[in-house]
């Protein structure tokens, strides 16, 4: 019950491949080849009575006048800023290169089917809607998930590849975050094929560093007692983020959050003593 949607991954490998990589690597400072990567991807979706983008607060009271406007403002400027100042490496950050893979992908599955709700083309939704960057979306808002089965023969689409068709079992999930009217485009949008989510094909996006930012999680006091070598080490995927950028981020959440709670405060207390001002000015020159 987060308030928000999000599209949130992090990859894992076994904590053995760790292990093997940082001895292969004898210390030195360039990175090893990753090895199959398991991603794990989280879809947040919450919610049609109130969010982020209006008030994180069910309270009522909240959500009517006079105290609405304000709420409503706090609340967006707060979970805003919250992702762009926070070190939150585990949001997934989307692209036009990965808009473009997707729709080559989905060509190619030739499993594109039509929808007549007024967000896509003829053909179907297209990878191209909602929005690029950080995947989060503030606003009231659902999900639906579109599962893909195939199994059998698996033609190739329009990219030319596997002329002959292949033998291929499997699908893909295509996930679309919704604002208050479903007619409308995608807020989020996004699409992966089972053999990605099964670390059986590459799913693009890792810019974690590969064995450091593993090690760096392995290292801790939890895996060293456990000392398993089929633990699974998962990270952002995206990477660490540094401890003096994860103190600093809160540091400033903390100042910006006191800013805006004592801010009405503040306000009233300036008013209150410029009226007590201009009307004492008003006494003393009668």
């Amino acid at each position: 019950d987060v308030h928000m949607a999000q599209f949130l991954r992090k990859d894992c490998v076994r904590a053995r491949t760790v292990r093997e990589a940082l001895d292969s690597s004898h210390r030195r400072t360039e990175s090893a080849s990753p090895p199959p990567i398991r991603p794990l991807v989280e879809v947040t979706a919450s919610g049609m009575t109130h969010s982020w983008g209006t008030s994180f607060s069910s309270q009522p009271r909240l959500h009517r006048w006079p105290r609405k406007p304000y709420a409503y403002f706090v609340s967006r400027a707060f979970m805003t800023l919250c992702h762009c100042v926070n070190p939150w490496r585990e949001v997934m950050v989307r692209t036009v290169e990965d808009a473009e893979r997707e729709e080559t992908e989905r060509r190619r599955d030739g499993r594109r089917r039509g929808y007549d709700n007024g967000y896509g083309d003829d053909d179907g939704a297209t990878a191209s809607t909602g929005k690029m960057g950080l995947q989060y979306e503030l606003g009231l808002n659902f999900a639906e998930f579109e599962f893909e089965f195939w199994d059998g023969r698996h033609d190739a689409g329009d990219d030319g590849a596997g002329d002959d068709g292949d033998e291929e079992s499997g699908g893909a999930v295509t996930v679309r975050i919704f604002g208050k009217d479903g007619a409308q485009s995608p807020k989020l949008q996004s699409r992966w094929t089972f053999d990605q989510l099964s670390g059986d094909a590459p799913l693009p996006g890792m810019t974690a560093k590969f064995p450091e930012d593993f090690a760096s999680m392995l290292s801790q006091k939890t895996y060293r007692e456990r000392n398993d070598d089929e633990e699974w080490i998962c990270i952002p995927h995206r990477g660490n983020a540094s401890v003096v950028r994860e103190y600093v981020a809160n540091v400033i959440m903390f100042l910006v959050f006191c800013f805006l709670f004592f801010l009405p405060y503040l306000l009233m207390g300036v008013l209150f003593v410029r009226v007590r001002r201009r009307y004492g000015n008003k006494r003393s020159s009668c």
